[in-house]
C-alpha cells in the first residue's frame, strides 16, 4: 500500500496529476482484491500468516476463486503488461522522464526497481501461499482453540462474490488504457484546482527516453522490469525454494551481510522503532495525565472544592437535630457571638 502510495505521491512530484489520480483510480480495484483475498486466506486458517508454514492452497477444495482473484489483482500490482495497473503507473514513470530539471531522471529510475520490487514482493506470496505441494498447516497464534480441532476451510460465496465483484472491476478498468476513458479523469482533473501549475502541453514529453517518445517506450521498460521481478520470484519461490532458503543461510553466514536478512524480517525495525518513539512515550504520557486528572483535577480541584460544604455540612448537622433545646442553643451560642463581636468592635474604636 505504502509503495503505490509512494507512486501517487511521486505522480504529483513529477507534476503528472492526471496520472497521480487515475492511477487512485485503478489501485482501489486490485488493492482491495488483494486485501480481501489476504482476508479471506487469514479466515479460513485461523489467523495463519507466515507464508513459509502456508503453500499449494489452489490444489486444495474451495480454493480456486481466491487463487486465481488474488492471481489477477497481483498481475494488476505488478503493472504485468496490459493490466490497469500497467497504463496507470507508467503514465508516471513516464513524465519523469518527460520533466526537466535535476534529479527527475533518477527519481523515475528509483520508480522502474521498485516496480520490480513490486512484482518480485507480490508473487513471493502467491507462490508461497498458492503454489507448490500443499503442507499440513498449523493455526495461528490467534487460534485459541485446541489445534487438533483446527481444520482449514475455505471461504463462502458470501466472501467469493465479493472478490469476483472486485475481479470484473479490475478488467473493467483495463478499458481506461485501451479505449481512452482514461481522459474523463484527465479532464476532471484540467478542469479542478489540482491543475493549478501544470505547464501547458504537460502530457507530452520532446525528451526522448531510449530513442522515443517516454510515454511509450515505458511500456516496454517497466514491463520488463516486472517480469524479472515475476521470474525471479517464481524461481526463488516456486520451483527451486531450497535456493531461497540457502541464499538466505549465505547472507546470515557472511558477518559482512548477516545484518541485512535479519533487517528484512524485522521489516526494517519499524515496528521497534515505532514502540519507542512512538507507542511507549504515548501510554506512558497517558498513565501520566491519567493520575494527574484523578489525582489533581479531580483529586484536590473538583473533588476537594465540593468537600468544603460536605465538611460544613456535617459540622452542622448535630445542630440541627429536631429538638427544641438544640435550636435554643443555637440560637443563644449565635446571639453570644453577635454581642461578643459588638463588644470587640466598639472597644476597638476606643470605647468612645
Amino acid at each position: 500500500t505504502l509503495s503505490q502510495l509512494g507512486y501517487m505521491f511521486m505522480g504529483l512530484g513529477v507534476v503528472q496529476t492526471f496520472g497521480a489520480c487515475f492511477h487512485v483510480y485503478t489501485h482501489a480495484f486490485f488493492k482491495a482484491l488483494l486485501f480481501l483475498c489476504s482476508g479471506a486466506i487469514m479466515h479460513g486458517l485461523a489467523g495463519q500468516l507466515d507464508v513459509r508454514k502456508i503453500s499449494g492452497l489452489r490444489l486444495a477444495k474451495g480454493w480456486k476463486v481466491v487463487t486465481w482473484c488474488m492471481f489477477i489483482g497481483g498481475l494488476w500490482l505488478a503493472a504485468f503488461p496490459f493490466t490497469a495497473g500497467f497504463f496507470s503507473k507508467d503514465e508516471i514513470l513516464a513524465q519523469a522522464f518527460v520533466q526537466k530539471g535535476p534529479g527527475y531522471r533518477a527519481l523515475g529510475w528509483v520508480g522502474i526497481v521498485t516496480a520490480g520490487l513490486t512484482a518480485y514482493y507480490t508473487f513471493r506470496v502467491w507462490f508461497r501461499v498458492f503454489g507448490g505441494r500443499t503442507l499440513h498447516i498449523e493455526p495461528g497464534p490467534e487460534h485459541t482453540g485446541d489445534p487438533s480441532t483446527f481444520h482449514p476451510h475455505p471461504p463462502g460465496w458470501r466472501i467469493k462474490s465479493v472478490l469476483l465483484i472486485l475481479t470484473i472491476g479490475c478488467f473493467a478498468a483495463i478499458s481506461t488504457g485501451y479505449w481512452g476513458i482514461g481522459h474523463w479523469i484527465k479532464g476532471m482533473v484540467s478542469h479542478s484546482s489540482a491543475a493549478w501549475g501544470l505547464p501547458e502541453h504537460w502530457h507530452e514529453g520532446d525528451i526522448p527516453f531510449f530513442g522515443g517518445d517516454p510515454h511509450f517506450t515505458m511500456y516496454f521498460v517497466s514491463g520488463t522490469f516486472g517480469v524479472i521481478g515475476l521470474s525471479i520470484a517464481a524461481y526463488f519461490h516456486l520451483i527451486n525454494r531450497k535456493a531461497a532458503d540457502r541464499l538466505e543461510d549465505l547472507f546470515k553466514r557472511n558477518p559482512l551481510t548477516n545484518l541485512l536478512p535479519r533487517t528484512l524480517e524485522k521489516k526494517w525495525y519499524m515496528d521497534e522503532i515505532y514502540n519507542a518513539l512512538i507507542r511507549i512515550p504515548t501510554y506512558l504520557s497517558a498513565k501520566l495525565l491519567y493520575l494527574f486528572d484523578r489525582l489533581v483535577i479531580d483529586g484536590i480541584l473538583v473533588g476537594g472544592i465540593a468537600r468544603i460544604p460536605m465538611l460544613l455540612g456535617r459540622i452542622f448537622q448535630p445542630l440541627q437535630s429536631g429538638a427544641l433545646q438544640g435550636y435554643a442553643t443555637t440560637m443563644a451560642g449565635g446571639v453570644t457571638l453577635i454581642l461578643a463581636w459588638m463588644i470587640w468592635v466598639y472597644l476597638q474604636k476606643g470605647g468612645g
